[in-house]
C-alpha cells in the first residue's frame, strides 16, 4: 500500500517521514501559496512558504517521495474566471512545477483542469475529493479534461459497488480519503468546505473560527445521541478494514494538515502498521468505536444499498457491541474489587 500524507508547515515531520517510512510514502501534499489561491483548511501559508517548498520538494526527491501541491479551494467567487487571475496562477504553477519540482496537483474546478492541461501537458493533474466524484460520468469527466487521478467523494467510501463501478469502468488512478471523521452525507458539508476556502485565502478577521462548530457540530452531537450507529457509514476507514480496498484503490491518502505533528505521524503510524490509535481518536470525537464492527458487518456495510430508514442492521450491531462493552466493565469492575 502507497500512502499520500499532509505537511503541517512542521519541518520536524518532513525529517521523520524520511527516517521512518520510505517504501510506504506515494508522497506529501502541501497548499499552494494562499496569496495564488486557498485550500482546503483555514490555515494561511506562512511567510517565506515558497522557498520553503523548494527545500522541501528537494529533501523528499532525494528520498524518492514525490510532492503534490492543492489548489483545492472550494470556493474562490469570481476571481478565477478572469484572465488576469488565471495567468497569475499558471506563472506561479510554472515556478512550483518547472523550478520547484513539485510532482502533481490536486483542484477542484474542472475548469482549471482544461488550462492547466493545455499548459503543462506532462504535469499530473488529480480531482480532490472535494470535487464529488461519485460516479462513472463525474470520473469520465474529469478524464475528459485530462485528469490522471482522482480522489473519491468522501461519501462514497462505504459504498464499495460504487468504486468498483469507476474501477472497471475509467482509466483513472484512484485515491481514498481514509481519516475523515465526519457524518455520511454531512448536510452542512458544502458550507464547511467553502468556510474553509475563504479563511484560507482571505486575511479576514474569522481566523479564529472553527468551522466544525460553526457548521456540523450541532447536528453531529444529535446523531451521537439519537443514532449514532449511523456513523457506521461515516467516511471513516480504519486500518483494519483497509484490505477491502486494495484492489481498487491506488492510493490512500491520511488527513491532518491542521494537526501536530505527533498527531500525523500517530495517524502515520496507524494505518502503516495497523495501530489501534485511528480508532482511538474517532472514538474520542465520536464516542462510537467503529473499530469494534465485526468484519462480515463492515463486508456488509460496504455492500449494502444504505437504505437505513428500512433497515435496523447497524443499530442491532451497535446494541450488541454496547452490551458487550457493559458486560466487560462489570466483569473489570468485579476483577478490580476482589484484587483490592
Amino acid at each position: 500500500m502507497k500512502f499520500s500524507i499532509p505537511y503541517n508547515f512542521d519541518r520536524k515531520l518532513i525529517e521523520q517521514v524520511v527516517q521512518k517510512y520510505l517504501g510506504h510514502i506515494h508522497e506529501v501534499y502541501l497548499p499552494a501559496n494562499s496569496n495564488i489561491m486557498g485550500s482546503g483548511r483555514k490555515r494561511s501559508t506562512p511567510p517565506n512558504y515558497d522557498e520553503d517548498v523548494a527545500e522541501i520538494a528537494d529533501i523528499l526527491h532525494r528520498h524518492r517521495i514525490e510532492v503534490n501541491m492543492l489548489f483545492n479551494a472550494a470556493c474562490t467567487g469570481t476571481r478565477f474566471l478572469r484572465q488576469d487571475a488565471i495567468n497569475t496562477l499558471l506563472n506561479y504553477l510554472s515556478v512550483m512545477y518547472k523550478e520547484h519540482g513539485i510532482n502533481s496537483i490536486t483542484i477542484v474546478a474542472l475548469r482549471l483542469a482544461t488550462v492547466i492541461r493545455d499548459n503543462f501537458p506532462d504535469l499530473k493533474i488529480i480531482a480532490s475529493t472535494n470535487a464529488f466524484v461519485n460516479s462513472v460520468r463525474k470520473a469520465q469527466y474529469w478524464k475528459d479534461k485530462g485528469a490522471n487521478a482522482i480522489c473519491l467523494d468522501r461519501d462514497i467510501n462505504k459504498d464499495i459497488k460504487r468504486i468498483r463501478a469507476i474501477r472497471e469502468n475509467v482509466d483513472i488512478e484512484i485515491r481514498l480519503l481514509l481519516n475523515d471523521p465526519c457524518l455520511p452525507e454531512c448536510p452542512y458539508r458544502s458550507m464547511h468546505i467553502n468556510v474553509e476556502a475563504h479563511l484560507s485565502g482571505e486575511r479576514t478577521n474569522l481566523e479564529y473560527m472553527d468551522p466544525f462548530h460553526a457548521c456540523c457540530g450541532a447536528i453531529f452531537k444529535d446523531i451521537r445521541e439519537t443514532r449514532p450507529w449511523a456513523l457506521y457509514s461515516s467516511p471513516m476507514v480504519l486500518p483494519r478494514y483497509l484490505h477491502h480496498y486494495e484492489a481498487l484503490v491506488d492510493i490512500f491518502k491520511i488527513s491532518g494538515r491542521s494537526l501536530t505533528t505527533t498527531d500525523v505521524l500517530q495517524f502515520i503510524d496507524s494505518y502503516i502498521y495497523n495501530t489501534p490509535y485511528a480508532d482511538e481518536r474517532y472514538a474520542s470525537k465520536t464516542g462510537v468505536r467503529i473499530g469494534m464492527v465485526p468484519d462480515e458487518a463492515f463486508t456488509k456495510i460496504l455492500n449494502c444499498d444504505k437504505a437505513c430508514y428500512d433497515c435496523h442492521y447497524c443499530e442491532d450491531i451497535y446494541n450488541s457491541i454496547q452490551k458487550e462493552l457493559t458486560l466487560l466493565n462489570a466483569a473489570l469492575m468485579n476483577f478490580d474489587f476482589h484484587t483490592r
